[in-house]
């Protein structure tokens, strides 16, 4: 609820996690944003180990980019649920990326793949479906580039299509959007369509 009204626009694991830090820190501002901090100090992370995958000969100046672009600051300070949902795609597709190129050297893409996939559950309990349309779109959008390359494309589409990957997904994110709409009929038309369409 916000304000002692049923809130079903966005789903609940920012709120989750700004509710368990005020739990461990109590209510301060600073404890509210404290996951959005943090979720901006992984997006750092995962810019350098993109860059690195891709061939950077100096990776963390990705970091240090992300780190100084203003938009990616102010989202770091207010109470949006930006950081949070930004974070998550961007280890997401860092993972896409690691599964990827573990596949084109034939080593393990398991571990990459399900690490994709989690953050992309998170991603999504954190804003919605925009989670996996941003990201199936930028990756299969990325097939454009792969002609010719048979074995890129294929690692591409196999790791976009892993049914472990999307067993995790579903088993991460299902049960709260059943729960919640099995409390409250009508959320999921609500909330996919009149939120999403």
């Amino acid at each position: 609820t916000l304000n002692q009204v049923a809130y079903f626009e966005k789903p609940p694991l920012q709120y989750w996690l700004s509710a368990v830090s005020m739990k461990l820190f109590g209510v301060q501002a600073w404890a509210a944003r404290l996951p959005l901090a943090l979720a901006s100090l992984i997006a750092l992370w995962a810019a350098w180990r993109l860059a690195r995958r891709l061939g950077a000969q100096r990776p963390l100046w990705a970091a240090f980019m992300a780190a100084t672009m203003l938009l990616g600051f102010i989202c770091g300070q207010v109470l949006t649920l930006d950081a949070l949902f930004a974070a998550f795609l961007a280890v997401a597709l860092c993972g896409v990326v690691e599964a990827v190129g573990a596949r084109c050297a034939g080593g393990p893409a398991l571990p990459w793949t399900l690490l994709a996939f989690g953050a992309l559950a998170a991603a999504t309990l954190t804003k919605g479906i925009a989670a996996p349309v941003l990201l199936g779109g930028a990756a299969l959008a990325s097939l454009g580039w792969t002609r010719g390359e048979a074995k890129l494309r294929s690692a591409v589409l196999r790791t976009l299509f892993d049914p472990l990957g999307w067993m995790l997904f579903l088993l991460l994110t299902v049960p709260w959007f059943v729960a919640v709409e099995r409390a409250n009929p009508g959320h999921a038309r609500f909330f996919f369509i009149h939120e999403h369409f």
